[in-house]
Formats: structure tokens, C-alpha cells, sequence
């Protein structure tokens, strides 16, 4: 087990960031199983791959086509013979990326958009969780309340039964944690068929669920998992270049509304939180409204209108790395440990605006164009979970 999470990880779990040595790329057959081609690392230009809490993440790789063999360029391409047979080449969904950081599998992902220009070839890929967009929802769900965790796998052995020949090797890579201690209201049934399974997955995690990738593997985990850890620390000499701290006055609320959906003879039900509302001596009153296009429930309105206001107040803060900022090699922190919502704390002492509250990993971008190195970047939000507009 210790070896696997090594090989997912980008090879040592103790690496030092931006102190990659080598970064190489491989095309695979849909799945990720079966090698298509691998892509000349001396002709790679260009890498780029991240991690993302709540959706897919983006990878891309930049081939320079001068210099590369024939035949190299070759399996990229739809090759005709003298027969008229096609043999097919590199296509979006046909075919995956996957990149490997120091010999460990650090992404991989479906191929969303090959790119040839006169000098250039360049594969844009999403990870597993985009396989979940283009899957329709093979079950129905009755009316009422359940464990998140118990329909987040009932949706997902549905969708990617094992041994099937539509299952693109995501059965056996995906970790779901049921019960999940979150509960998910459904005031009507949602039937086969009537939506995808990614938008079914993110609405049910916003009730707490961590969604997220590392290398094939797909997590959805309760986010106090997470968040209850102790935080990795930075400090502002762990960044080389500049970094933002950005407070949200479009999330900002003292007290959080949702209003439910309308049946058709009256008024909704709504939720307010805190109970009766809330008024700040300093900020006055400000509302964070939201509108349930699917619940009418009093309980669900609530709890939306508590999320509201838990992301809300105090006003949220985003910690930022902007273009050309990274992550120092001396940062005490490893690929490895850059998870979707493990737990910063954050010491800015030079800030006006600075904060040492904690924060949640939102997002990991790396970058590797050579001879520059490697350069790893960040953004960090507000501990509680951001609440989505619609529910």
C-alpha cells in the first residue's frame, strides 16, 4: 500500500516542490490500462497539471514536433495504408494523458482537446471525474433523506458496474466513505436518465463531501476528515514572488436566506440562520440569498441558509499565488501532501490584510516548462466549505 501511494503520488512522498527532476508523459488507451504511445520526453516543451477540490482538474502536454522521429509522430496520427485501412490515432475520450513526476503517476485523465500547430503538439486532457459528465444516470431516487456517502456509491457501481465493457476503469479506483455522517434530502424522485452523473455527485457532496482526484483515483470523503487535522503551516517566505490575500464581499453575510421551491398552490417555506436573523453593530445587515430549485423542505432550507452563513461570516478570505509566484523548494510541504481540503494555517505578518486563520487547499497548479523548474502553486480558501447557488 506504502508503494502505491508513492506511485500516485509523484514517486517520494518527501520530494521537495519545484525540485522535480524529470517529468514524463504517456498516451494510454481509454481505461489507462494499455500504453499507447509514450511522448519523447526530450522533445516535451511543456507541462502543466493540478488538483482541484469539487470538479475535475486540467492537465496538458506540449510535444516540438522538429527533431521527433517519424515514426514517433506517427502514433499520434490516423495512419491510412496502402489497403484504405485506418489505424486510428490519438482522439478525445479514445485515448488518455497520464504524467508521471520523477517515475510516479501524478495525473491522468481523458483526452479532451489534441492541438497541432506548425511546430507543436500539444494534448489537453481532464481528469477521471469529466467521465462522470458524460455519463447519464443509470438508477432512480425516491423521495427522502439518506446518508450522502450510501448514494454517492449507489450512483457510482450503477454508472461503472465492474466487468463492464462501459466501465472506464473507474470501479476499481474510487474511494467513497458511507456512512458519510451527512444526510441529503430529496423532496421529489430523481428518475434514470434525468441528469448527469457528475451534476448528481456535486449537488449530494454539497452537503459536505470533499471530491477530489489524486493520480487515477477518485476520493469523495466527509470534509471534516480533513479539516479536524492538524494544519500544514506556511509562512510568507514560503512563496517566492508575490501572493494575494483577497476578502470576498460577494460571499459576505451576517446572516444567510434560502427560499424553497414553490408548489403550486402558495408561497415556499424558507430558511434563515441564524434563527431570527442577524444584525451587526459594525457591518449592519447583510443578507446572502439563495433560491432551492428542488427542495421545499424546512429543515434542507436551513441548512442551506446556515451554510450561507458559515462561509459568509466572518467576511471570507482567499489566499492566492498569482502568475509567476510559487511555492518555495524549502516550503515544509511535499506533492504528496498537497491534498484538496487538507488544512493551512497561514502566518503573513507583513500584511495589513494578513490573517493567521486557517484555510482549506482549493486548488494545486504545477507547471514544468525546461530549463526553468518546476513551479507549484496554490490557492487556499476559507475553512467552511463554499455554498453552491442552486440546491
Amino acid at each position: 500500500m506504502a508503494s502505491e501511494s508513492r506511485r500516485q503520488n509523484g514517486g517520494s512522498m518527501t520530494g521537495r516542490l519545484g525540485c522535480a527532476t524529470r517529468y514524463n508523459a504517456v498516451i494510454h488507451l481509454r481505461g489507462g490500462r494499455v500504453v499507447w504511445t509514450p511522448l519523447d520526453p526530450e522533445g516535451i516543451t511543456d507541462v502543466s497539471w493540478g488538483r482541484t477540490l469539487g470538479d475535475y482538474s486540467e492537465a496538458s502536454v506540449t510535444v516540438a514536433k522538429q527533431g521527433q522521429p517519424r515514426e514517433c509522430l506517427r502514433r499520434l496520427a490516423d495512419v491510412v495504408d496502402e489497403a484504405d485501412r485506418i489505424t486510428p490515432g490519438v482522439h478525445c475520450w479514445s485515448h488518455e494523458l497520464s504524467i508521471y513526476r520523477d517515475g510516479g503517476l501524478v495525473w491522468q485523465g481523458p483526452v479532451w482537446q489534441p492541438t497541432e500547430t506548425r511546430s507543436t503538439i500539444t494534448i489537453d486532457a481532464r481528469d477521471v471525474l469529466m467521465w462522470n459528465d458524460r455519463q447519464v444516470l443509470a438508477t432512480t431516487f425516491s423521495a427522502g433523506e439518506t446518508d450522502a456517502g450510501w448514494m454517492l456509491r449507489r450512483i457510482m457501481t450503477t454508472t461503472y458496474p465492474q466487468g463492464s465493457p462501459n466501465d472506464p476503469n473507474i470501479a476499481e479506483h474510487w474511494r467513497i466513505d458511507a456512512p458519510a455522517g451527512r444526510r441529503y434530502a430529496l423532496d421529489e424522485a430523481i428518475c434514470a436518465g434525468s441528469t448527469t452523473v457528475g451534476k448528481l455527485v456535486r449537488d449530494v457532496c454539497k452537503v459536505g463531501v470533499d471530491q477530489f482526484t489524486l493520480g487515477r483515483k477518485i476520493y469523495m470523503v466527509p470534509s471534516h476528515y480533513r479539516t479536524t487535522r492538524a494544519p500544514y503551516r506556511l509562512h510568507e517566505d514560503d512563496v517566492l514572488g508575490d501572493l494575494e490575500v483577497r476578502e470576498g464581499g460577494g460571499d459576505m453575510a451576517t446572516e444567510g436566506y434560502a427560499y424553497g421551491k414553490e408548489p403550486q398552490d402558495g408561497c415556499a417555506h424558507y430558511g434563515l440562520w441564524p434563527p431570527g436573523g442577524f444584525t451587526s453593530a459594525w457591518f449592519g445587515r447583510v443578507t446572502k440569498w439563495r433560491e432551492s430549485t428542488d427542495s421545499n423542505d424546512p429543515s434542507t432550507l436551513a441548512d442551506m441558509a446556515r451554510a450561507s452563513y458559515e462561509y459568509g461570516w466572518p467576511p471570507p478570505k482567499a489566499i492566492v499565488l498569482p502568475d509567476g509566484a510559487r511555492l518555495a523548494p524549502t516550503a515544509p510541504v511535499s506533492i504528496g501532501q498537497l491534498v484538496p481540503g487538507r488544512p493551512f494555517q497561514v502566518s503573513l505578518p507583513s500584511y495589513v490584510l494578513g490573517t493567521h486563520a486557517r484555510f482549506r487547499l482549493n486548488e494545486v497548479e504545477v507547471s514544468w516548462a525546461p530549463p526553468e523548474p518546476e513551479a507549484v502553486q496554490v490557492s487556499l480558501v476559507t475553512l467552511n466549505q463554499p455554498p453552491e447557488e442552486a440546491a
